[in-house]
């Protein structure tokens, strides 16, 4: 699993892409063949078959449904009864938030349209039933309400995915700054400042002076939005 650990982080710090989503699904793949090497019965071979076809289905531009219910619905409890070692299926099920991660930013005019309702169900039954970490958990429903159009509520999400992650723990800023950068991509920059100021007091002295410069950055960012408005 070591090969696959260090790709995995490798996707993890890459940006939101086509090609890391398919990147993602084939580490997925090779990661359960390892998962199930051992077992040589034609339910697991014709088991596996099924993970490569319906997998590469969230890679195109067709329609996801048999996808998203596989990979997020069947898949892991099917593979929890093949898993003898917690740590494996818990890899498995990081890799498949890698995947929804990407999944999510890339397809939210599909996710989007309201005749797509049953796949946001699915994803968002794999979001509320497979992530253990509470702060995690609220983060990604504030993506899947993000990319179907309920801004309130993913504000909500995304605020508490804060307030129950651990300060002292650099997921804390992750989530800090990916919120906030979320707001100053929809030039809602007073909200950003608000957010930035809200959590000030609740982050430990480490990430002041990184706090310090999102929030220099923001002001810098308003002064060339505004004055670009005047110019133009």
């Amino acid at each position: 699993m070591n090969k696959h650990f260090i790709k995995y982080k490798s996707l993890l710090n890459k940006d939101i892409s086509e090609k890391n989503l398919t990147e993602s699904i084939k580490l997925f793949i090779n990661v359960l063949n390892d998962f199930l090497k051992d077992l040589k019965n034609k339910t697991e071979v014709n088991f596996i078959k099924e993970v490569k076809i319906t997998s590469n289905i969230l890679s195109n531009k067709k329609d996801h449904s048999s996808g998203i219910n596989f990979i997020f619905n069947l898949l892991p409890e099917k593979i929890k009864d093949y898993s003898d070692k917690k740590e494996n299926y818990n890899f498995i099920i990081d890799i498949l938030l890698l995947i929804l991660n990407n999944y999510l930013l890339l397809n939210s005019q599909y996710l989007n349209s309201k005749k797509n309702y049953k796949d946001v169900e699915v994803l968002k039954k794999f979001i509320e039933n497979y992530i253990n970490d509470l702060s995690i958990k609220c983060y990604y429903l504030g993506i899947l309400f993000e990319v179907t159009g309920n801004k309130n509520k993913s504000n909500e999400y995304f605020e508490q995915s804060l307030l129950l992650s651990h300060t002292d723990n650099h997921e804390f800023m992750t989530i800090l700054q990916s919120y906030w950068g979320r707001l100053i991509e929809n030039k809602e920059y007073f909200s950003a400042l608000n957010l930035l100021l809200k959590f000030y007091k609740l982050s430990p002295i480490q990430y002041i002076e990184e706090l310090n410069d999102i929030i220099r950055d923001t002001f810098e960012i308003m002064s060339q939005d505004l004055n670009y408005r005047k110019v133009s």
